[in-house]
């Protein structure tokens, strides 16, 4: 484009050559001067007070499980077993509770920044070698959180519980989800995010009938998030 249609377009000056209302190109001078800029695009903002939460799940093998020193479950030294299977060798981690005393056994788990310091939900899987049709195995599980400079003897929150029924053995067991787990109150009297939370599970003996040892493979815990990243 020359500099005198340019000027001519934009105003600057009259045109010095015969030019009609018909112009094409005075109707086009006309139609970029009547068409107001586009705004620079802005992408929204989401404030993170108003993201939507969204649940995530975090898996807890046996293998990161051990057996509490009182009335622990796990082997003569209350630790996990590996069982491998007997035609593709398949192998597999464990911790044994046993079928006539109730066991437990520990894990821990720091909540991530983001957490929204509400309620936890849990599934148990589990397998068995000497089940029988219509039996059942009941799992607890009991929660309490740690802060910097909190007591650890801290009473435990309330245990929730899931029944789940025996299918066939040597078959994976996938529980229910459990109702809502409140995390007991710290020492400083609330669960916050990055707390370190102390968990235990126990098999309740005293409300199932499953024959022989119920052999956690482990545990799903689900809690929800409100920010994406930490």
């Amino acid at each position: 484009m020359s500099r005198a249609i340019a000027e001519i377009w934009t105003n600057k000056r009259e045109p010095d050559f015969p030019v009609g209302i018909d112009d094409p190109i005075i109707k086009r001078a006309r139609f970029i001067q009547s068409t107001p800029p586009s705004p620079p695009f802005t992408p929204p903002i989401t404030p993170k007070e108003t993201m939507k939460s969204f649940k995530v799940a975090v898996w807890i093998s046996a293998s990161s499980l051990v057996g509490t020193t009182t009335a622990g479950a796990g082997d003569a030294n209350k630790l996990p077993e590996r069982a491998e299977s007997t035609t593709n060798k398949v192998n597999y981690d464990y911790i044994a509770f046993d079928t006539a005393t109730e066991e437990n056994a520990f894990f821990q788990y720091k909540l991530p920044i983001g957490w929204d310091e509400g309620k936890l939900t849990f599934r148990v899987l589990w397998t068995n070698t000497a089940g029988l049709t219509t039996e059942t195995v009941v799992f607890g599980l009991k929660a309490q959180p740690l802060s910097d400079n909190d007591t650890i003897d801290t009473a435990w929150g309330t245990e929730i519980t899931v029944t789940d029924t025996w299918q066939a053995q040597n078959k994976v067991h996938i529980s229910p989800l459990s109702t809502d787990v409140t995390i007991g109150a710290g020492a400083n009297g609330t669960a916050v995010e990055g707390d370190i939370v102390m968990f235990n599970i126990a098999r309740k003996t005293g409300s199932d009938n499953l024959t022989g040892d119920a052999r956690l493979l482990g545990i799903e815990i689900i809690y929800q998030r409100t920010t994406p990243t930490d």
